[in-house]
């Protein structure tokens, strides 16, 4: 039986506005996070966890110009994401949903995320043993019984609450990777040995693991599911998803237990 779900309009129908230009770019940044990011991540690990050389490697590459415009990029698009999810959060819990201060809360996503990726790197440093390489620089009130099976993910609400509870975990979880790479004092590979090899790095670095991948994974699907119509192409595009995400997340955690284990 051919889908009879309604398909979202045309872009070219909405006239634009900040809080619909904010909905789009949580979802682009979403998207870069989940595959460029979560990629990047898994790598500095893996490479930390490999030797010196590989480590030496990924800094060369984090250091270079291509390497500066990346982490400039994503690291923009982080904060973009973050705090579009954090408006997201409130709007979800009923606050928010007038039209003006709608409009306000877009309009200061866009600001937030600028000062914030100002703030945190105006110029980061790669810092090498004996060198330094420099990277400068949410109307939710139908009963159940009418999301149960519907909706993108086809798994009504259940979908919906581990979306807000992975993005619950990953805002707490981030904020403490952020505030605990900033203490280190430098990204060198001793220092990143040391880090990591702490019960008390090593259990919430498997907890952000478990949390960023699954929620990227959540957010990506609804993605597929959204604009992905032929039902073949569907499924392969949500097998390649999950490949992505198991293998990069495995890649990630092993990385960390590697560290912690051999510390």
């Amino acid at each position: 039986m051919a889908d009879s779900r309604p398909l979202s309009p045309h872009l070219s129908i909405w006239k634009w506005r900040v809080h619909m230009a904010v909905s789009i770019f949580h979802r682009v940044s979403g998207n870069a996070m989940a595959f460029a990011g979560l990629t990047l991540f898994a790598w500095w690990l893996a490479a930390a966890a490999t030797s010196r050389t590989a480590y030496e490697s990924f800094a060369m590459v984090a250091g270079s110009p291509f390497g500066w415009l990346v982490w400039v990029g994503l690291s923009w698009l982080f904060f973009q994401h973050m705090m579009s999810g954090v408006r997201h959060l409130a709007m979800d819990s009923g606050w928010g949903l007038g039209i003006g201060v709608s409009k306000m809360t877009a309009t200061s996503v866009f600001v937030c995320a600028i000062l914030l990726r100002r703030f945190l790197s105006v110029r980061a440093a790669f810092h090498l043993d004996g060198g330094t390489l420099m990277a400068s620089d949410f109307k939710s009130a139908s009963g159940l019984k009418r999301v149960r099976g519907l909706g993108s993910a086809k798994s009504g609400a259940h979908h919906w609450w581990l979306q807000r509870v992975t993005a619950a975990g990953n805002l707490l979880l981030l904020v403490w990777f952020i505030a605990s790479v900033l203490t280190l004092p430098n990204l060198g590979h001793s220092s990143v040995l040391a880090w990591v090899g702490q019960p008390l790095v090593a259990v919430p670095l498997l907890l952000l693991i478990l949390s960023t991948f699954w929620h990227a994974r959540l957010g990506v699907q609804v993605m597929i599911e959204d604009y992905v119509h032929a039902e073949g192409l569907k499924l392969l595009a949500l097998l390649a998803l999950n490949f992505f995400i198991v293998g990069t997340g495995a890649v990630a955690a092993f990385s960390v237990l590697a560290i912690a284990f051999g510390a």
